[in-house]
């Protein structure tokens, strides 16, 4: 008769296999939280590339990376026309875009693209009342897309005859620089902010060929920076 004991059923043996099953899990969920961990990290640090090709149906407009200043007015130039500072002074330093002295009224520079459809891109920082505006024709008439401070939440607003109308809002977690994104046709307003996105369908919308910054009025209108810029659009 066989008298020694089988490992298997051994108390030790059982308890180091199970130590030895517990780390090998452990070890693997680390790995998992890492690959996991960096995926997230890089998708929430991706900027929006200018050398990116055009959408379907998209011609590119304007690519701007503010390094030059055009003028005595220090508004940035992408050697295709120049920028105008509808209201407010705007400044451009170290390919960030600015607002030096802010107006009474919302502040806006713009650029005209020649596009009835627009897609404008743009990099934002900063807390104050800023974003971009499509389809500029004149401070009576545009639409815009704007962070409404502090509660990171974006107001996208169609002004017609000066009359402001709320369309949507957008809501974005991020703190501080965000990529976004303002498109206007005649009939469609798309508006993206990191990685959310709404899509409304308007009856009509402001006829303007321009783009712009804007800086809200208010005690923070400076608290702003632009850069990455980036316009495609189509007549």
């Amino acid at each position: 008769m066989n008298s020694g004991v089988d490992s298997a059923s051994d108390p030790q043996t059982q308890e180091t296999s199970r130590t030895t099953r517990a780390w090998v899990r452990l070890v693997a969920a680390g790995i998992a939280l890492v690959i996991v961990t960096s995926a997230v990290t890089l998708l929430l640090s991706r900027r929006m590339s200018q050398t990116d090709p055009p959408r379907p149906g998209l011609t590119p407009m304007l690519t701007d990376s503010l390094e030059s200043a055009s003028s005595t007015t220090g508004r940035g130039s992408n050697g295709n026309g120049s920028w105008t500072a509808d209201t407010g002074s705007w400044g451009v330093d170290a390919g960030v875009a600015y607002l030096r002295g802010a107006d009474d009224a919302d502040n806006i520079a713009t650029h005209d693209v020649e596009a009835q459809t627009q897609t404008f891109e743009a990099r934002i920082g900063g807390f104050g009342q800023c974003g971009v505006v499509v389809r500029y024709q004149d401070p009576l008439n545009f639409v815009m897309l704007y962070r409404v401070n502090p509660f990171f939440v974006w107001n996208l607003v169609e002004v017609v005859d000066g009359n402001e109308t709320l369309v949507t809002t957008v809501l974005d977690a991020d703190q501080h620089d965000v990529d976004v994104s303002l498109t206007a046709s005649d009939h469609v307003i798309a508006a993206s902010v990191g990685f959310t996105t709404v899509t409304v369908v308007r009856d009509t919308a402001p006829h303007g060929t321009r783009v712009g910054l804007v800086s809200r009025r208010g005690e923070r209108a400076s608290e702003c920076s632009w850069y990455d810029l980036r316009v495609e659009g189509s007549s």
